[in-house]
């Protein structure tokens, strides 16, 4: 579980209180929004776990509408959002630019905030996160969720993102989702592992659980015979759609 690693990281004698970094995705925005589906849901329940935990949490995300508060309470924690670029959705590549302008407001929210905990999600997020944390002597993880090394394209920003990976993982303590990216790590990054935590992803039991599979199909309309191949997800190319269809 998450909670055990972050419960034996140390914060002697300071509040059980935490920092999300999450720039690029915030947990209140609707998935499937551009941009936003698994990052966000997942800052969003972590968030919420850490709440019942008994942990103060925030999260910190960049704003990206005019009409988005500055601060708000969302399932039991706090959602903190800095200005950096234009109020409006930016590709996660053009964030990059950005970086120094969130970094700075992100120094100021700790600089009147004693987290424990500071865990950043996606390299934007990790490069603020290793900014700031060693200046207020928190605790750092971060998830990377994604890899620079898997894009086919190897622009300035992707090779810029490469080296920022490489070094967090080198020097930060790493929470992934599977196994196999510790071989990713040593095979395309040349790193082997050192302080990394595998924590697969959680389900909603609540949510998603067995169901019988022939009222499944009458309520989707499907045809009850022969096979179907489903998919959830942003219907963006990165996510592979083709070739699943292909297949």
């Amino acid at each position: 579980m998450l909670l055990d690693i972050v419960q034996s990281l140390p914060h002697p004698g300071r509040r059980a209180s935490a920092l999300l970094i999450s720039l690029h995705a915030d947990p209140t925005t609707t998935v499937g929004a551009p941009e936003n589906g698994g990052v966000t849901i997942y800052v969003r329940e972590l968030a919420a776990a850490l709440c019942a935990d008994g942990w103060a949490v925030d999260v910190v995300t960049r704003r990206a509408s005019e009409k988005a508060p500055s601060s708000e309470q969302y399932n039991g924690f706090r959602v903190l959002r800095v200005d950096a670029g234009p109020a409006r959705h930016i590709p996660n590549d053009a964030l990059a630019a950005h970086l120094p302008e969130m970094t700075e407001a992100v120094r100021a929210i700790c600089a009147t905030n004693d987290y424990a905990l500071v865990s950043s999600h996606y390299w934007l997020s990790g490069v603020v996160g290793e900014g700031i944390t060693s200046e207020f002597d928190s605790a750092h993880v971060h998830t990377p969720h994604s890899h620079g090394v898997e894009r086919r394209r190897r622009d300035a920003v992707t090779l810029e993102r490469i080296e920022i990976e490489r070094r967090l993982l080198r020097t930060t303590p790493i929470v992934t989702l599977s196994s196999g990216h510790i071989a990713l790590y040593r095979e395309r990054y040349g790193v082997e592992a050192g302080d990394v935590h595998i924590v697969p992803a959680g389900v909603d039991k609540q949510r998603f659980h067995p169901g019988d599979p022939a009222r499944a199909r009458e309520a989707l309309g499907l045809l009850s015979d022969g096979p179907w191949i489903g998919y959830v997800g942003r219907l963006t190319k990165e996510k592979g759609i083709d070739d699943l269809l292909c297949a």
